[in-house]
Order: C-alpha cells, then sequence, then structure tokens
C-alpha cells in the first residue's frame, strides 16, 4: 500500500504525462503517414485520369481538324472549284448541311485561292479571309489551326492537280468551343486554359493551375496535362480539398477517440500494468513508423494488449486493408484497360491480310502473325518469338538456293543484311520485291521503329507479278498486231488504187469514144461505173485512215479547243442555214489536236450531211472532269433509233443506202477509235420518235509539269 500510494504520484506526475504526450506523437505522426499516402495516391488517381481525358479531348478537337480534311478531300468540294458555272446547284446545299459533331455553332466555309467565301454551312455575307495572315500559309499547302480562348480556327487547302486552289475553313467562337470541350470528366472540377494563361472553359470558377493550387495546402488539388496534338492548350482536372480529405479526416477523428481512450485506459490500469504498457506503445510506433517510412500499405500489427490497444491496431490494419483495397482496385481497372488495347492490337495483326513481323533492338522477333507462315512455309516449323532475323535469313536463302554451301550462305546473309540495314537508314524506305523461288514474287516492306527495333510486312504478289508479264507479252502482240494491220491497209491501199484509177481512165475513153453510139441506159450505166471506182477508192483511203488513227503522237501541243471546233466548222463549208454554237469557256488541253480534229470533223459533219431540215442546229457543250474533258455534240436532226447505237459505230455501217448517201461507213468507228486510244469512251444518246441526237465523249489530256497547269480563272486569260 505504501508503495502504491508512493507511486501512483510518481506515475501521475512523471508516467503519465509522459504517455498522454508519446500517445499524441503517435497519433500525428500516423496521421500525416495516412495523410500523405492518401494525397500522393489520390494525385496519382487525378493524373491518370488527366492524361485520359486530354487525350480523349484531344481527339475532339482533332476530330474538327479531320473533318476539314474529309471536305477538302470530298469530290463536291474539289469539283466546285473548277465548276464555276455550276457549283451554284450543289455546293450551296452541301454546306447547309454541314454540322460539327459537338458544337453546332461551328461555321464551316468553303473559300477559294484567294480566300473570298464561295458556300457557308450558316447564312449571311460570310468571311473573307483573303486578310488573314495565315491565309499565304495555307494556300502553300499548310495546314493552320489556332486554339485560344477566342474559340476555334481550322483551315486547309483543297488541292487539284497537285495545286492549292481553294481552303475549307471551320470556325468555332467561345461559345461553341467551351460546348466542344465540355466533356464528362472524373473530377470535383476541369478547366481547359491556354499557355499564355487564358482560360477557354471552366466548370468551376476557382479551379487554378497546380503551381498555384500548392501541396494540398489549399482550396484544390489539381494536376494538368497538354492535350494530343495542341500543345498550346492545357487540361486542369482537380477535387476540393474538401473531397481529398474527408477519408483522412475520418482517420484523424478515429485516431483521436482511439488516443483519448488509450489514455484513459493507461490511467485506469497504470499502477498494475505501467511497465507492460511501455512494449505495445513501442510497437505501435514502429509500426505507424514503418509505414510512414516505407509507404508499405501491406504491413499489419499483431493485434495486442488490451481491448483498447487491440482495438487501436485493428482499425488501423482496417485503414491500410481499404487504402490497399482502393489503389488494388485502380491497378486492376488500369490492368484490364490494357489487356484489352493489348488484344484488340493483337487481333488487328492477325486480321492482316499480309505477314507482320515485329523485331526488337537486338534483331529477335517479338511478333508475328500467321499470314508469315501461309506466305512462307519454309520458316512455319522455326517461327517463334525470340528468333534471330540472321536466321530467318538464312532459312529464307536457303529456300531460294538450296545448292549454297554454309560458307556462301553466310556471305549472302551478310551482304542482304548489310542491304536491309542501309534501306532501315532512309527516311522513306522503298519496298523490296524479290522471287522467293520460281514464279512465287514477295513484296517486303522495312522500317525502323522508335526503339531501335524493326518491322516487317510481307505481301505475296505472285498474281500482280503474272498479270504484269502478261500484260506486257500481250502489249507486244497487240503492237505487232497493229503494225500488220497498218501494213496491210497501206499495201491494199497502194495496190489497189493503181487498178482503180486505170479503170476510170478506161472508162473514160470509152465514153469519148463510143459517145455516138451509146444509148442512155449505157451512159447511166458507165457513170455507175465511175461512181463506184470513186466510192471504191474513198474506202481504200479510209481503210488506211482508220488503220493509222491515233498512232501518230508527235503532234501533243496545248490546244485551244474553242479555236480548234471553229477551224473544224469552217474546214466543212458549213452552209448558212446550219448554226453551230460553240461556247467560250472551251478549255485549253494538251494532247494531239490532228486526232482531236478528225473526231470534231466526222461529228458535226454527219450532222450537217443527215440533218433533214431547212435549218439545222448544232450545239457543242464541253465539262472539265479533271484528268478528262467530256465534249458533246448536240443536233435537232432525225434521231437515231436505240437499236442501232451500237451498230453505227462499227465498220462499213449506215443506217441509209450509199445510192442516197455517199459515205464509207468508217467516219463513226475510227471516231471510236481515236477516243479509246486517247482514253475516252463514246455514246450516242437518241430516241426513236424524238428529233435530235448527243453524241458525248471524253477526251484524256497529257500529264504535264505542274509549271505548266493554270488555274481555272486563268486558263481563259491565257
Amino acid at each position: 500500500m505504501i508503495l502504491s500510494n508512493k507511486l501512483l504520484p510518481r506515475v501521475l506526475t512523471q508516467v503519465l504525462p509522459a504517455t498522454i504526450v508519446a500517445l499524441l506523437a503517435i497519433g500525428y505522426i500516423a496521421h500525416l503517414s495516412v495523410r500523405d499516402a492518401a494525397l500522393d495516391t489520390h494525385r496519382k488517381k487525378l493524373e491518370r485520369v488527366a492524361a485520359q481525358s486530354a487525350t480523349s479531348l484531344g481527339v475532339v478537337l482533332r476530330n474538327v481538324v479531320d473533318t476539314a480534311h474529309t471536305l477538302a478531300g470530298n469530290d463536291l468540294v474539289i469539283n466546285s472549284l473548277i465548276d464555276l458555272s455550276g457549283r451554284d446547284g450543289y455546293i450551296p446545299a452541301l454546306f447547309q448541311s454541314l454540322r460539327i459533331p459537338g458544337s453546332e455553332r461551328a461555321r464551316v466555309t468553303l473559300a477559294d485561292f484567294r480566300g473570298r467565301r464561295i458556300a457557308a454551312n450558316a447564312p449571311g455575307e460570310g468571311s473573307d479571309y483573303s486578310a488573314a495572315v495565315w491565309q499565304s500559309g495555307v494556300m502553300k499547302g499548310q495546314e493552320f489551326v489556332r486554339t485560344d480562348a477566342d474559340g476555334m480556327i481550322v483551315a486547309v487547302p483543297v488541292y487539284i492537280a497537285g495545286l492549292v486552289e481553294g481552303m475549307v475553313v471551320i470556325e468555332i467562337d467561345a461559345f461553341g468551343f467551351s460546348d466542344l470541350v465540355r466533356l464528362p470528366v472524373q473530377s470535383d472540377g476541369y478547366a481547359i486554359t491556354t499557355t499564355a494563361g487564358d482560360t477557354v472553359y471552366a466548370s468551376e470558377q476557382d479551379l487554378v493551375r497546380p503551381d498555384d493550387a500548392g501541396s494540398g495546402t489549399g482550396v484544390w488539388m489539381s494536376v494538368d496535362a497538354t492535350l494530343r496534338g495542341f500543345p498550346n492548350l492545357w487540361l486542369v482536372i482537380g477535387d476540393r480539398m474538401s473531397t481529398v480529405l474527408v477519408p483522412i479526416e475520418r482517420q484523424k477523428t478515429f485516431l483521436l477517440v482511439a488516443i483519448l481512450l488509450s489514455i484513459l485506459a493507461v490511467t485506469a490500469g497504470i499502477l498494475v500494468t505501467a511497465f507492460k504498457v511501455v512494449k505495445p506503445i513501442r510497437t505501435f510506433i514502429a509500426g505507424v513508423e514503418s509505414v510512414g517510412n516505407s509507404a508499405d500499405l501491406s504491413y499489419r500489427m499483431e493485434p495486442f494488449g488490451a481491448d483498447e490497444f487491440r482495438r487501436l491496431t485493428e482499425s488501423f490494419n482496417t485503414m491500410l486493408s481499404r487504402i490497399v483495397e482502393r489503389r488494388t482496385e485502380e491497378l486492376s481497372r488500369g490492368n484490364a484497360m490494357l489487356s484489352q488495347a493489348r488484344q484488340r492490337l493483337l487481333d488487328a495483326i492477325e486480321a492482316m491480310p499480309n505477314g507482320f513481323m515485329l523485331f526488337n533492338a537486338d534483331s529477335n522477333l517479338v511478333l508475328y502473325n500467321s499470314m508469315v507462315a501461309q506466305l512462307s512455309p519454309h520458316l512455319a516449323a522455326e517461327l517463334k518469338p525470340g528468333i534471330s532475323k540472321r536466321r530467318l535469313a538464312e532459312l529464307d536463302l536457303r529456300e531460294k538456293h538450296p545448292e549454297y554451301s554454309d560458307a556462301e550462305l553466310d556471305e549472302q546473309v551478310d551482304i542482304l543484311r548489310a542491304k536491309n540495314r542501309a534501306i532501315l537508314a532512309q527516311e522513306n524506305p522503298e519496298p523490296i520485291e524479290y522471287e522467293m523461288k520460281p514464279g512465287v514474287w514477295r513484296r517486303r516492306y522495312i522500317n525502323r521503329t522508335a526503339d531501335g527495333g524493326s518491322l516487317a510486312v510481307m505481301t505475296d504478289i505472285t498474281d500482280i507479278t503474272i498479270a504484269h508479264q502478261n500484260l506486257l507479252h500481250y502489249s507486244h502482240d497487240l503492237e505487232r498486231s497493229n503494225a500488220d494491220l497498218e501494213q496491210f491497209a497501206y499495201v491494199a491501199s497502194h495496190d489497189l488504187k493503181a487498178p482503180l484509177r486505170a479503170i476510170d481512165n478506161l472508162a473514160g475513153w470509152i465514153e469519148e469514144d463510143a459517145a455516138e453510139h451509146m444509148s442512155e441506159d449505157s451512159r447511166e450505166h458507165m457513170t455507175m461505173l465511175r461512181g463506184r471506182v470513186v466510192r471504191l477508192e474513198a474506202l481504200l483511203e479510209g481503210l488506211l485512215r482508220y488503220a493509222r488513227a491515233g498512232r501518230d503522237t508527235s503532234d501533243i501541243s496545248w490546244v485551244e479547243t474553242g479555236f480548234l471546233v471553229s477551224e473544224v466548222v469552217e474546214m466543212l463549208g458549213v452552209p448558212d442555214t446550219v448554226h453551230v454554237a460553240i461556247p467560250e469557256n472551251m478549255p485549253r488541253i494538251r494532247t494531239s489536236a490532228t486526232a482531236l480534229q478528225q473526231v470534231f470533223r466526222n461529228l458535226i459533219g454527219n450532222a450537217v450531211k443527215h440533218h433533214d431540215g431547212d435549218e439545222a442546229r448544232i450545239r457543242i457543250d464541253c465539262r472539265d472532269l479533271g484528268a478528262t474533258v467530256e465534249f458533246s455534240v448536240i443536233d435537232d436532226g432525225p434521231g437515231i433509233p436505240e437499236r442501232y447505237h451500237d451498230r453505227i459505230f462499227q465498220m462499213f455501217q449506215t443506217l441509209k443506202r450509199r445510192d442516197e448517201l455517199e459515205g464509207s461507213g468508217l467516219g463513226l468507228a475510227m471516231v471510236r477509235k481515236l477516243v479509246q486510244t486517247h482514253g475516252g469512251e463514246i455514246e450516242v444518246v437518241s430516241r426513236e420518235g424524238e428529233r435530235g441526237s448527243v453524241f458525248r465523249f471524253t477526251w484524256a489530256t497529257c500529264e504535264t509539269p505542274a509549271a505548266e497547269v493554270l488555274r481555272p480563272e486563268a486558263r481563259h486569260a491565257a
């Protein structure tokens, strides 16, 4: 009892204050450790969300740029820059229907090469970009993208024949841009800011950049990330500290309660357990410090001591378990996403119609698809990850050259690898085509990867190669046949003309000598004889022209088609009763003037010759299709029944008796041959019972240097 009376004041005055201070210190240390760990975990979570959201927003903004490029490549848009007179019938309707997903306020405009508006998806006068500082860059083929607090502007060039003839401009104002970047984000708030410090959009006005937020001591915990493809834009994402610290404050409260209970327990049992309490406290402190110093969340304390300490350690362990569960859940989600992405990549590679092989920096195979074994069955036995590129080269060469010795094989492998290294060193390597074995051809694309490895894509081109060889063979046969045909036509024409002239002369002499003794029937027969001779001679000349049609390409030059048609009309001696309308916008093209003149001479001559009225009207139309020009010869004659549309293009075919209308029947056949020789097609549009016929044909222009290509507006001025 004396000991107790002496011990109690001593313990109460010396041990108890120290114990209280120690418990408070332990609680504070535990609180700081848990707080720092929780803040670090939450910050990493925000960084992942920021990276994912920045990628998503970058894709949204890039879709606007891709939309502009898609429009710039649209056939109607491209054609509108050429079809100056007809584009009002379709281009305004096209652009009025355009909408940018996510931003109904986006304005889409088509402008010509001077920056003047052609069409837009919104009513009004529109914009004139001729004074814009970026307009000249776009007309040089540069993509322009600007994003700031005022909105977004995208301008991409529209190409025709390799030259920029206009541009597609997408403008999104500040309100529309805010709608565009307003996406669901897993946080209390996010904002889009520029590198200049301007705020494009903010879900919470007081959200600031991490540099301003401090290290968890302010109102927000925030992180930032640049938008992929838009380095001048920052995504700031954050959670309010009140949200971040809720679980931490709960743990703080719990720790305080636990410390208070511990103090009470110590006070109540201090006389009998004073020395026993020191050890559990030290154990607890060591556990807390271990977690705080190592951040090892797998650490667990063994329950010890009385119920209060046991509950304290259990609560501490529960807290660590919950933190681990939360982190494990986040890691599982991340691993699942990575696994899905990897599987999609593998499925895509396997679905490729070509062989695919990926090598690491050590030239060892990392990834391949089953098509490699199908294209190269000799590799199937050893094809597996880890096999060296050199071993694969040895198998290829051994398959192609089984006669090689080991020394020759090594030498050829070294030569082949040196060639491959030289190809990989190129910026844009050309594909390699080789004969795997007799009759089996392959094409291989190789390129270097960013990590120092390489990839190879292998394609079977056997059918293509065989087809090419057959095509060359057929081409040589055709050239031979054409030469034989021309020679035959020339010989036939030359050998037959002399007898025909003799017959004509003899008929003339007979007619002169026997003029007094010939009856009217005899005179008519002699006239018919001489007419048949003239017709046969014209037929032979037509055959010769048909055989030679389209073979002379020496007169390729710039041709003013309007002037050429006018010359044809003049040469034909068209009577005053025939009115030929030639448009003013006939194009200037590079082609064979003689061939094109022959086509128009036959078509216009037929329209005049076959017309059955007192007056005739013939109209020439044209339409620029880019690589080809479409011409039309339109008349108001008797028309051609549809059952004769194919027949009229055949040799020696006419729709009238030759006694009624003189002709060889070769004109339209030669026209079709000339048109097809110059990369075009011809058709006739006419219906039985309706007057008029339309002969429509296309004509390819010769390729010219870029410097010789004129703008559509400048062609007529030239």
